[in-house]
């Protein structure tokens, strides 16, 4: 195989890099926004890996005064 930068392979690896790296940046800001609503880091993380998990339903219910690990049972 060649090392061309410009082979339809090595484009496919590029967008596989980005798309995992934008991934990443997402689940960050998901998880810092749930943390901010009162969310501990274990389950935050829990949500915001699940991509069912409506974050602004997340959030609603913290904020409405659902304490987070009750929220986290509803959720998942």
């Amino acid at each position: 195989m060649s090392s061309d930068p410009t082979t339809p392979a090595a484009a496919v690896e590029e967008a596989e890099a980005a798309e995992r790296s934008d991934g990443a940046v997402v689940l960050g800001w998901r998880m810092e926004q749930l943390i901010s609503v009162g969310y501990d880091g274990e389950s935050a993380l829990a949500l915001a890996l699940d991509s069912s998990v409506d974050l602004h339903v997340a959030q609603s219910l913290v904020n409405r005064g659902c304490p987070p690990e009750t929220a986290v049972r509803i959720l998942l």
